[in-house]
């Protein structure tokens, strides 16, 4: 009757967790998401990539919103992380004014290092999306530094993006922007913010782009197991 007890009581440990996390109350300063791939769908990379996007509120007179994009090393269903590097970044429309600085986030013994692109960055294979993600606005886009391979952001590192935001846009803005982004990027006079990556040197693939999506649902209990409790996830519908 004990072990009955115990594993009931396991159970709903799990489940008030989830409640934690996906609370209302929880912190709405920071905000994951996930990638979907673009060129190559039988990928294995998806399961290892995300995107925080976080709060840094109002610093020097303007509003600063940080995207950290992460290479996890994580507890897979079959096989183990890819050996990959993160390259190149690309920001289409949305809340964005300037981009302000770059943040290196390398593993131990590692070097992160990304830089602003001025020449017409497109998103590779991004004309096959609907709508086509061709350009970038404003030339938001960043490359690895050279070599692009050591550079990028590989197994267990990230690199985070810091913009500046328009006047009178604040982070829930920019929260809105994704998800119309998702939804309908061409919504006449709504704003939307899409994003893609393109990653390289990936182990048994080919070079591949992604575009930004919302967390699935099965990726909580992941989350779990890495210690998120207190991320406020939005499911989108």
């Amino acid at each position: 009757m004990k072990r009955v007890e115990k594993h009931y009581m396991s159970i709903l440990g799990l489940v008030l967790a989830l409640v934690v996390i996906l609370s209302p109350q929880a912190q709405a300063d920071l905000f994951l998401f996930s990638f979907s791939p673009i060129n190559y769908p039988g990928s294995a990379m998806p399961a290892q990539l995300s995107l925080e996007v976080k709060d840094l509120g109002y610093s020097g007179g303007v509003y600063k919103v940080e995207f950290i994009f992460k290479n996890n090393i994580a507890p897979y269903a079959s096989g183990q992380a890819l050996d990959s590097s993160i390259e190149s970044l690309y920001f289409e429309d949305g809340t964005l004014l300037d981009l302000a600085t770059v943040i290196s986030y390398p593993a131990a013994g590692g070097v992160v290092g990304f830089a602003e692109v001025f020449d017409s960055p497109s998103l590779p294979y991004g004309e096959s999306l609907d709508p086509p993600f061709t350009q970038t606005t404003n030339y938001f886009a960043v490359d690895a530094d050279n070599p692009a391979p050591f550079k990028g952001v590989n197994l267990g590192e990230a690199v985070g993006i810091v913009f500046d935001l328009q006047t009178g846009k604040e982070f829930d803005d920019v929260i809105s922007a994704l998800y119309q982004g998702f939804e309908d990027p061409l919504a006449e006079e709504v704003e939307s913010l899409r994003i893609g990556i393109h990653v390289k040197s990936i182990h048994g693939e080919p070079d591949q782009s992604f575009i930004l999506t919302p967390v699935p649902g099965a990726v909580i209990l992941g989350l779990l197991g890495l210690g998120a409790v207190g991320l406020k996830l939005r499911k989108f519908v």
